[in-house]
């Protein structure tokens, strides 16, 4: 079997980088992600040097959004306008956050259509990827986990 390592890219790579990133088929290479300040790139290599480059990003993740329940007792309930304002104000927050934390771009899982209406008038863009996650929780059996202690 082959042996691949796993090291950061060097200064040095800077051309390969580029050109692996450039020929690779289907590769969704975007120049600007590199240049994120938390933005940092591995290189999988072998003896013969680089086979692999791969810029890893930090953005920022809207992942649910949880209103207060039409039912809570004793508060009014939200209008349609409430929601879109509060919305407004959340990615406003967290694009400030992301300029502090140095990611270069705020993601928004989202599945309802009026939601997805409104991320695209708050200058989301739609993406045309599939997207994958691994939950680390989900790597481990449940039998091998060790309790919280």
């Amino acid at each position: 079997m082959k042996h691949f390592f796993v090291r950061p890219a060097r200064p040095t790579d800077a051309d390969k980088f580029l050109k692996y990133s450039l020929e690779t088929p289907g590769n969704l290479f975007d120049p600007g992600v590199p240049q994120y300040q938390n933005t940092f790139i591995r290189c999988v290599f072998d003896s013969a040097g680089p086979v692999l480059f791969a810029p890893i990003q930090r953005p920022l993740v809207i992942d649910a959004l949880a209103f207060r329940s039409e039912s809570e007792p004793g508060l009014p309930a939200l209008s349609d306008i409430d929601r879109a304002v509060a919305m407004k104000e959340l990615v406003q927050d967290v694009i400030s956050q992301a300029y502090i934390q140095g990611s270069g771009e705020v993601m928004f899982v989202c599945k309802d259509k009026d939601t997805a209406e409104f991320a695209k008038r708050q200058l989301f863009e739609e993406l045309p990827y599939r997207l994958f996650r691994i939950r680390l929780k989900d790597l481990e059996s449940k039998h091998d986990k060790i309790p919280n202690i």
